[in-house]
């Protein structure tokens, strides 16, 4: 029996697009700091089995952070998903709908110091999803390894960005970060109660990733304010952090936070602080 390939994670990720920055009084008695919390959605995924086949689901939603500049968690559900008119269900969800474990997220270059991608990995344990497709044949499956998606667009400050996992001539489009070892996905399958087998898989889906907005007090209201991000690249591993306006001595000249001032005599309009700060 082929193995079904999955990992619930459109993410992530991610994050960057237009400068968008608050602006006014309130930006100015507010500095948004702390994990970067996104919430990110995507329409039909495909989780493709090896050799031939898929498992096609509707919609799929995530909510994630980042706790770091590099790392953090983030948690996707699949709903209305089925592979040749069977119904593929995590326990205790309603039918059709798969919820992963607990994801440990990390982005890193994908290809020079420009391209940027976010790793997926189960943040304990050995399994990314798992779940039932009752019918004629009964299939149990699990997933476990990792699998990698492409951010976009980088060194672009906005509250909006996008992740894409794909198919790329028969395997997953990223396999690996530069210099790292190679990530891929496994899904294990059990056919009416057998034993388990292994195969590798792919996911193909591309997901709209919004932040969260941030809250302060101001007296008895609580006010709102936007969350832009950015993933700066060209250092040793790309970092995710905020660009925000600096009153004197900042290092940078532009929203972007990719300008710099001379060495030694920072005088910008602008500061990039690397999550949590």
């Amino acid at each position: 029996m082929k193995r079904i390939s999955m990992m619930g994670l459109s993410l992530v990720a991610a994050f960057a697009l237009s400068a968008l920055v608050a602006g006014g009084a309130l930006a100015a008695k507010h500095v948004n700091s702390g994990p970067l919390k996104y919430k990110s959605t995507s329409g039909i995924a495909f989780l493709e089995v090896e050799g031939g086949g898929k498992i096609e689901c509707k919609v799929s939603n995530a909510t994630g952070e980042y706790t770091t500049s590099t790392s953090g968690t983030v948690t996707a559900t699949f709903e209305s998903c089925e592979t040749i008119g069977k119904k593929c269900t995590s326990a205790g969800q309603a039918s059709g709908t798969i919820v992963t474990k607990l994801l440990a997220t990390e982005i890193g270059y994908t290809s020079g110091k420009t391209a940027v991608g976010s790793d997926f990995k189960p943040a304990s344990g050995e399994f990314n999803a798992e779940f039932a497709c009752p019918g004629s044949p009964a299939l149990s499956i699990r997933v476990k390894g990792s699998v990698i998606g492409k951010l976009e667009p980088p060194n672009v400050s906005s509250t909006e960005s996008k992740s894409t996992l794909k198919n790329s001539g028969g395997k997953q489009e990223i396999e690996k970060f530069e210099g790292g070892a190679k990530d891929t996905l496994v899904s294990e399958t059990s056919v009416e109660g057998g034993p388990f087998a292994a195969a590798g898989g792919i996911q193909n889906v591309t997901s709209s990733v919004v932040n969260t907005e941030q809250e302060a007090k101001k007296g008895k209201k609580i006010l709102h304010f936007a969350d832009p991000s950015e993933v700066k690249t060209g250092g040793a591993t790309p970092v995710l952090g905020r660009c925000r306006p600096s009153k004197k001595k900042g290092k940078f000249t532009e929203a972007n936070c990719l300008t710099e001032e001379p060495v030694g005599d920072p005088d910008g309009n602008w500061e990039f602080f690397p999550v949590p700060s």
